[in-house]
């Protein structure tokens, strides 16, 4: 016969904790029912028709009455949105003095706000590849009322598109590189 040896007593699990209704029934019963008195007063708030001898209000905008005033007593009409926007740019590359160092096609705009609104503008330029599709980039600049702001823009570009560019540059009289304006919105007020 071997001898048994005695294991531990494990000690007694707590018993498990009730939910937080079941410990509190009192406040349960109030917040059931202040939530449904809650409901029940908007409902019947939504349904309940407007008592006789009151009027409902009805939206109305205030026109001014110009039945009896002469032409020159109007008031002038607030001038409308103009945007407009003219620019002008120059291209060139940039060439590292690095060994191995990053080349890039470069681009000024100045963009012009000759409009009566703020505006915000997309600038893009394309740098033209001789015998490939032209590189092309964008950016957006924030012109106010009669100022001018200068865009610049670059693009990374290898030893051949360089000669391409360049190609285009010696075939052509002035800047090979294309220009494009693009209204993307507006802000600000209507200056007069």
């Amino acid at each position: 016969m071997s001898p048994i040896t005695p294991t531990p007593a494990s000690e007694p699990q707590p018993a498990p904790r009730k939910p937080w209704p079941r410990r509190h029934p009192v406040w349960t019963i109030l917040g059931s029912l202040a939530g449904l008195s809650i409901i029940i007063g908007i409902a019947s708030a939504v349904a309940a028709p407007a008592p006789s001898g009151t009027q409902v209000a009805t939206p109305t905008t205030s026109v001014p009455d110009y039945s009896g005033a002469s032409p020159g007593t109007l008031p002038p009409a607030p001038p409308a949105a103009n945007p407009k926007a003219s620019g002008s740019g120059s291209c060139d590359v940039s060439l590292s003095d690095a060994l191995y160092g990053q080349d890039y096609l470069t681009a000024s705009v100045d963009v012009d706000n000759t409009g009566n609104i703020a505006q915000v503008v997309e600038v893009t330029v394309r740098w033209p590849q001789q015998g490939f599709a032209p590189i092309t980039r964008h950016k957006q600049a924030r012109v106010p009322v009669g100022q001018t702001r200068t865009v610049n823009l670059h693009a990374p570009v290898t030893s051949e598109q360089v000669g391409r560019f360049q190609d285009r540059q010696l075939a052509t009289d002035g800047d090979p590189c294309h220009y494009r304006l693009d209204l993307i919105s507006t802000y600000g007020p209507v200056q007069s």
